[in-house]
């Protein structure tokens, strides 16, 4: 199965239930070793290509949290 590392800068997160509140989210929609950097309000996770990213952030968005404009990334893994 294709996999791509997904990092997604995310605004709000605060705490160790903001971070799990983003986990959560993610996995709703299919990610994978979701990982949580609080201080760098960074999210990396793996997705295959049966992820819809945009619904990634639109469920983010629906728990409080912001997508920061221009700092999405995608890098194949091959």
């Amino acid at each position: 199965m294709d996999q791509s590392q997904i990092i997604l800068k995310v605004d709000g997160m605060t705490c160790a239930g903001c971070a799990r509140s983003v986990e959560q989210a993610i996995a709703e929609k299919g990610g994978e070793n979701i990982s949580v950097n609080l201080a760098d309000k960074e999210v990396v996770f793996s997705s295959s290509t049966n992820v819809n990213i945009d619904e990634v952030k639109e469920n983010i968005v629906k728990r409080g949290y912001s997508i920061l404009a221009d700092e999405n990334s995608e890098k194949k893994n091959d």
